[in-house]
C-alpha cells in the first residue's frame, strides 16, 4: 500500500511538472550592459511604461538604483532602452 501511495505521488508530481513554464534565461553578447543606446524603431525607452511624462526619466525602480539614484536617461527616450523594458 505504502508503495502504491509513492507511486501515485510520484505521478501526480511529474505531471504538475509538466505543466510548469520553464521561463529561459536571456543571452546576452559579451558587452551588453542593462541600459543601452539602442537604434531608433526596435524597443525603446520612448515606449515603455515606465517613462515618465517629461520624456527624459524613468520611474522603473531597479533602473533608478542600477543608474546610480536617477532616473534620468542618458539618451533620448527613442534611442535608449534597459533590461527592465516594459511595453507602455
Amino acid at each position: 500500500m505504502l508503495r502504491r501511495i509513492r507511486e501515485s505521488n510520484f505521478d501526480a508530481f511529474a505531471e504538475s511538472a509538466k505543466s510548469v513554464n520553464v521561463r529561459k534565461l536571456p543571452v546576452y553578447p559579451a558587452d551588453h550592459q542593462v541600459g543601452m543606446e539602442v537604434p531608433k524603431g526596435g524597443s525603446n525607452c520612448a515606449k515603455c511604461e515606465y517613462l515618465k511624462e517629461d520624456g527624459k526619466t524613468c520611474g522603473e525602480p531597479h533602473f533608478i538604483k542600477w543608474n546610480g539614484g536617477t532616473g534620468r536617461l542618458p539618451e533620448p527616450s527613442d534611442r535608449y532602452c534597459c533590461d527592465f523594458f516594459e511595453v507602455g
